[in-house]
């Protein structure tokens, strides 16, 4: 028996009277709080005017250098802002080399630039008048211990596409000066530009030159290097870092919270049921870095990727044959083992709850690599309402269908095949009609096609559910409920602090309207439960 706290707990959250309450009170204070944290930190929304015009001009990049290494970014790019000198490399160059890139008169100061750093003049000449062989004669004419003497000429020779007079005049900087950190990875681009993957693999095989990189700055690079080890040790750390960051991770952490605990009141819970769903979970993990590794092979080695010119049946199948099949294809590797202990348990709810958790570790990874490369994907409830359960439903039915299967010693092993290749095009569907832009109009159906997902895997979830004691467990329509109130909440709070409160609460109702119909839809499953 539950403590009579928790005897209350349950019963409250079956309560509907009490769940709508609480939800008005949290949004009623969420609103508070975002009013309150808007005029606390409202100032910061917009640009400040109380800059000079001087310093308005330079803190948008222009304005009159002051170091040398200013000079050097302001004539490889034409500004000072945003690039960062010590993470920069050749690219910047033919990114800021246009047609509009037009000569400009040097400044009364650039006499004294140009006697501390004798070299900057012959750059200027080179990529900013075009004059190349005028400007590689008078580099070549400085003595080679002056500083930037090689790596200008580099430069020169990069814009010029000569990548392998530019990659040894990168290596001669980088051996005469240690710290030129921009020559160090100038040299690995000039060697990946000239498409030499094993000048890429010595090159990174130096730990002077790889720690001039982020791990995830190395992905495209080691994979067009076809260095398949150290692609997968360097996914290995991307993975880390990102799983590890707590920036990255709380969001979506709070959501694969929220939706273990809907799944928990489906069984009976115990200490060894408990363990073997943390273990599902990080399997579920597990797999998404494997899919990560499984994207770079499969996408940026062989090619086998979505591009804007392809026909709409190329994009298609890319999103079926290689998004679906390898996603589920490794989240069900990963479920295997979990799969064989609910067969010889013979227990078809543990079948579906651990195949669901796989679903959800892949999802909330998912989300969390995600949000990394691209902030403005952060959606949390959104997220939560689509990624997680989409993984959650796919594998959940995937791995009901294999344990099924195991538990008949693989009699209607067609049945389990029939399930693989529906599961893999719905989840290709789902992807293609939210992606492809010739589908475009069709993506105001993407929520009934999930809710179609989830009434998959939660129909048998409900049937299969372990009634004794349900009394006596937390409700999954309260945890539901509850919890997405709560990161909605969330959301409006802190996009209050990032931007003006009217666009916060635009966002905040945006979310919620587009979102109603797909919440009905999982409230119609979770109740009476």
């Amino acid at each position: 028996m539950l403590p009579a706290s928790k005897q209350h707990i349950a019963q409250l959250s079956r309560d509907r009277t009490f769940l709508i309450r609480t939800s008005l009170g949290v949004v009623a204070m969420s609103v508070v709080l975002a009013i309150i944290t808007s005029l606390l930190i409202g100032s910061k929304h917009e640009p400040s005017t109380e800059l000079s015009p001087e310093e308005l001009l330079r803190h948008l990049g222009h304005g009159t250098p002051e170091t040398s290494e200013e000079w050097i970014l302001m004539i490889r790019t034409g500004s000072l802002f945003p690039i960062n000198p010590v993470t920069s490399d050749c690219r910047i160059i033919v990114e800021a080399l246009t047609p509009a890139s037009t000569e400009k008169a040097p400044p009364e100061d650039w006499k004294l630039a140009t006697d501390t750093t004798p070299a900057l003049e012959p750059l200027r000449l080179g990529l900013r008048r075009g004059e190349f062989n005028a400007a590689a004669e008078a580099l070549l004419a400085l003595p080679r211990d002056t500083r930037y003497r090689s790596e200008f000429l580099g430069d020169l020779y990069f814009v010029q596409n000569n990548y392998t007079s530019a990659q040894k005049a990168y290596l001669d900087e980088a051996e005469r000066f240690p710290n030129s950190i921009y020559s160090r990875r100038s040299a690995v681009i000039s060697a990946w530009r000239n498409q030499s993957p094993p000048e890429i693999r010595v090159l990174l095989s130096d730990p002077e030159i790889r720690q001039c990189f982020h791990e995830a700055e190395l992905l495209n690079i080691l994979a067009d290097a076809r260095d398949y080890r150290g692609l997968a040790v360097n996914i290995l750390s991307v993975s880390a870092k990102s799983l590890g960051s707590p920036a990255t991770t709380i969001p979506f952490l709070l959501s694969a919270t929220i939706w273990f605990f809907i799944l928990m009141p489906f069984w009976k819970i115990s200490t060894t049921r408990i363990a073997v769903s943390i273990g599902a979970l990080f399997a579920g993990i597990i797999s998404a870095v494997l899919t990560l590794y499984v994207v770079m092979v499969q996408e940026r080695i062989y090619g086998f990727t979505d591009h804007p010119n392809n026909t709409p049946i190329a994009q298609f199948v890319f999103w079926v044959a290689g998004v679906g099949l390898r996603e589920e294809t490794l989240k069900l590797i990963c479920f295997i083992p979990f799969g064989i202990w609910a067969a010889r348990r013979q227990s078809r709810v543990e079948a579906l709850v651990l195949a669901g958790l796989v679903g959800l570790g892949f999802g909330f990874a998912e989300n969390c690599f995600s949000y990394q490369a691209d902030v403005t994907s952060y959606n949390a409830w959104g997220r939560f309402l689509t990624a997680n359960a989409l993984h959650i439903s796919l594998t959940g039915i995937l791995g009901y269908y294999f344990s099924k299967m195991l538990m008949r010693r693989f009699h209607g092993w067609e049945e389990f095949l029939a399930t693989f290749i529906a599961v893999v095009l719905a989840h290709g569907i789902y992807d293609a009609v939210i992606s492809m832009p010739t589908l475009e109009k069709y993506s105001v159906l993407s929520p009934i096609l999930m809710a179609l997902i989830a009434y998959r895997f939660f129909d048998p979830l409900r049937s299969e559910m372990e009634t004794s004691g349900i009394h006596l467990r937390i409700s999954p329509l309260g945890v539901f409920i509850l919890g997405s109130v709560a990161l909605t909440c969330i959301t409006l709070v802190t996009s209050s602090a990032l931007v003006p409160l009217r666009v916060s609460l635009g966002i905040f109702a945006a979310s919620v309207g587009s979102m109603v119909p797909l919440t009905f839809a999982y409230i119609s499953r979770f109740r009476d439960i």
